[in-house]
């Protein structure tokens, strides 16, 4: 009997777990609005430095799988069309790119509260506020901190440097230069982590 019950739930399609419609927003600071209708998906999505829909999406789910093709819009810099993208269905809240035909930015999409988290809007942690440990391959510091006020951060270094910064949703975009050219972040783990482009992370302490 029980191997009876376990067959028919590797029957049932993952979509009737899955319901990805919602908010999004990707590790490069895209923005996507996702609808699903029982195994298709589509979505309209925006690049971080326009406030407007860039691309669209249709791709149904196998598995755990979502696959598709997207097209850019005329307001996007781009003109790709009919390419194709899949990402992998880590659970309810992640999506994880495996592979796309052509460049397509961003790896990970994480689901957001709203769209005023997502895109320029509210930073998504309030509590990033703290002191932080850096670590980049063998090496580590403390001595790290961040003082934040809504979605504006100032990051100070070990050496007392400091650096401005946005959150936008789940991404930090440093500015200036003096702690490398175009660094960017990314928030996870409930404000406990923040990956950087340069190769590092930090870790709250």
């Amino acid at each position: 009997m029980k191997k009876i019950i376990i067959s028919i739930l590797l029957l049932i399609p993952l979509s009737t777990f899955s319901q990805l419609t919602g908010y999004w927003q990707t590790d490069v600071g895209g923005c996507y609005q996702i609808r699903q209708n029982g195994n298709e998906i589509w979505w309209a999505g925006e690049s971080s430095n326009i406030q407007r829909p860039s691309n669209v999406f249709h791709g149904t789910i196998a598995g755990n799988m979502l696959t598709g093709q997207w097209c850019d819009l005329p307001s996007s810099a781009n003109q790709g069309c009919e390419q194709t993208l899949a990402l992998r269905i880590e659970n309810n809240n992640t999506l994880v790119k495996t592979a796309s035909s052509a460049p397509y930015n961003g790896s990970t999409w994480t689901r957001q509260s709203g769209m005023a988290g997502c895109g320029g809007g509210q930073c998504s942690y309030n509590n990033l506020a703290a002191n932080w440990k850096a670590i980049k391959g063998d090496w580590s510091s403390t001595g790290f901190s961040i003082d934040q006020k809504g979605n504006q951060l100032t990051l100070i270094g070990s050496d007392q440097s400091e650096v401005t910064a946005t959150c936008s949703g789940n991404i930090l975009t440093v500015d200036g230069n003096s702690w490398g050219q175009n660094l960017t972040g990314t928030v996870s783990n409930n404000g406990n982590r923040i990956d950087f482009s340069n190769g590092s992370h930090w870790i709250k302490e």
